[in-house]
């Protein structure tokens, strides 16, 4: 968990890419919950896109809402889900 923490204070996109395979990877949904959480402190396009298909493709519903959340709190995000 510590390592996610630090890529996530990284924003690099090395750090990003880190944690998109994490999540991709990922079957324990409070880890999942965690590198959702350091997605969105990048706040870089590609994390807003990564975000964004979580909440339109995830299997599970809570990861769906918890993408969707931190897509709404994003700074001058602007992003439409259709």
């Amino acid at each position: 968990r510590s390592a996610i923490s630090n890529l996530s204070r990284v924003r690099t996109q090395e750090g990003l890419n880190a944690l998109i395979d994490l999540y991709d990877s990922a079957t324990n949904d409070s880890l999942k919950e965690e590198i959702i959480a350091g997605i969105a402190r990048n706040e870089s396009r590609k994390a807003m896109d990564k975000l964004q298909a979580i909440a339109k493709n995830d299997a599970n519903p809570k990861m769906r809402q918890r993408a969707l959340r931190r897509l709404s709190t994003a700074r001058g995000s602007g992003i439409w889900i259709n």
